[in-house]
C-alpha cells in the first residue's frame, strides 16, 4: 500500500522530469469550446449536445468532424481541417436530416 502511494505521488514528478505532458482537461476539449463559442455568434446557436464526433491527427493538425445539436432542435454539420482553420458549418434542413 505504502509503494503504491509513493508510485502514485512520484509519477507527476517523473513526468515534468522526463518532459512528457499530458493535457488538462482545458486542453483536451479546447476544439468544443471554440465550436460552442463560433457556432452561437455565427448561427445563433446554443448548443445542447454534440455528436457523431471524430477527431483525426493529420500532418500534426487535428481535424475535427462533428455534428451538433443546438438547443432549438437546429442541426449543423461542423468541420474543421487543421487547427489554424475556422469551423465550417452547414445546417441540417428538414430535407436533408436524413443523410446529414
Amino acid at each position: 500500500m505504502r509503494q503504491r502511494i509513493f508510485v502514485t505521488a512520484l509519477a507527476p514528478i517523473l513526468a515534468i522530469a522526463l518532459g512528457v505532458a499530458t493535457p488538462s482537461p482545458a486542453e483536451e476539449n479546447g476544439w468544443q469550446r471554440i465550436l460552442s463559442a463560433d457556432i452561437e455568434f455565427e448561427h445563433g446557436c446554443e448548443v445542447a449536445y454534440m455528436s457523431q464526433v471524430v477527431e483525426r491527427e493529420v500532418e500534426g493538425d487535428l481535424m475535427v468532424i462533428a455534428k451538433v445539436h443546438c438547443v432549438d432542435q437546429r442541426t449543423f454539420d461542423a468541420i474543421r481541417m487543421r487547427n489554424a482553420d475556422a469551423f465550417e458549418f452547414k445546417e441540417c434542413t428538414l430535407r436533408e436530416k436524413q443523410s446529414c
